[in-house]
């Protein structure tokens, strides 16, 4: 197999297997999306579910509708989200709660800073899928009253209300991920300020510069966690940085993207996969595999291959017939199992919604630079 070959056959999953599979037991009978099914593809008709689960379904069928896959459906199922996050799961102050009981209210109306993230994301592609311009306001309204309620003096957000410690760079990349698909829809006047909010942190305190890796936990004013128990370097947001960095505009993150990039790669496997966490000394702290980092994996080579590296389109191939093989094909069709132990023994008993987010980000991605 070439990089078309896998584009070509990413494309019939995701049309064939993956969209109808979810399109049919995706939706909750009281409203929005169900939050996980058991491996055999069977609704769990969890009565509460995480917000973020509602932004990232809306996010997959806004990639659905967006890319041509049965047009009317695709929207009527954005549609569908969308009126989930904007009903039960925001505040009447316009942010967005941590946890909904599914079509009826907020469980815990906590802000979260990395819900809110995914909101917004999702809010700015469904405004494209939908081409409904007002949703950039209710996705403005959002993003102003992340900067009233959760701006922090020392840069960056709070991780929410009340404030948690360590903060954690995860949660500002999917702000700059938010700001990205904002941008894109056409509002670049409200991503650039975020954008550069958050390219001064990776500047400043998340990548070190030192080790040349992506540090995650810091105490209240950005010094790196010290206790070797707390902070861990994880190879899939690593990965996930150097995608998010291509896609930026400002080319003065080339350089860091750079080395995130070749220090994730050299945390893989003979597949080409990563485990969850390394010490900051390099020692594999957690060898078991989810599936998201093995997709960041993968979108992270087919940019680079994009480019002409042509190293990275051959691990590119290399993945994606070992996660087909791993994560897909034991699943039902359009399914996935989500986590594997280190003996590649899966550790889940249900499959969450959450990961089609990854999935179809990096399919789309390969598809987008091969065919």
């Amino acid at each position: 197999m070439d990089l078309r070959d896998c584009a070509a056959s990413a494309r019939r999953w995701l049309f064939s297997d993956f969209f109808p599979f979810w399109a049919e037991c995706g939706p909750h009978p009281r409203g929005g999306f169900r939050e996980r099914l058991d491996l055999d593809g069977r609704p769990r008709d969890d009565a509460v579910g995480r917000v973020r689960v509602q932004a990232r379904q809306t996010y997959v069928f806004s990639r659905a509708a967006l890319c041509g896959w049965a047009p009317d459906e695709a929207v009527a199922l954005v549609e569908r989200g969308v009126d989930s996050m904007l009903g039960p799961c925001r505040r009447s102050d316009g942010l967005f709660g941590h946890m909904v009981e599914i079509g009826r209210g907020l469980s815990d109306d906590r802000p979260d800073l990395y819900d809110n993230a995914f909101c917004v994301m999702a809010l700015a592609w469904a405004a494209r899928a939908l081409e409904r311009p007002r949703l950039l306001d209710e996705l403005a309204l959002t993003l102003e009253r992340i900067d009233e309620a959760l701006a922090h003096d020392a840069g960056g957000w709070r991780e929410s209300i009340p404030q948690r410690t360590p903060r954690r760079q995860n949660p500002h990349m999917h702000m700059f991920e938010a700001a990205l698909a904002v941008r894109d829809a056409g509002r670049p006047d409200l991503a650039e300020p975020r954008l550069e909010e958050v390219r001064a942190l990776m500047r400043e305190h998340f990548f070190d510069a030192q080790s040349g890796r992506l540090l995650e936990y810091f105490s209240d004013d950005w010094a790196p966690v010290a206790d070797e128990a707390v902070q861990r370097i994880e190879p899939g947001h690593e990965f996930e940085w150097a995608w998010l960095i291509s896609q930026d505009t400002a080319d003065d993150l080339e350089g860091i993207a750079d080395r995130l990039y070749e220090h994730a790669c050299a945390c893989r496997n003979e597949y080409g996969f990563v485990g969850q966490s390394h010490s900051l000394n390099g020692a594999l702290l957690d060898a078991s595999k989810r599936a998201w980092p093995q997709t960041e994996a993968l979108r992270a080579h087919v940019v680079r291959a994009d480019t002409g590296d042509a190293n990275a389109a051959d691990d590119a191939v290399r993945l994606y017939g070992a996660f087909q093989t791993m994560y897909l094909d034991s699943a039902p069709p359009g399914g996935w199992i989500d986590h594997f132990d280190s003996e590649d023994a899966p550790m889940v008993r249900d499959m969450t919604a959450a990961t089609g987010y990854h999935v179809v980000g990096a399919y789309l991605e390969l598809i987008r630079a091969a065919l």
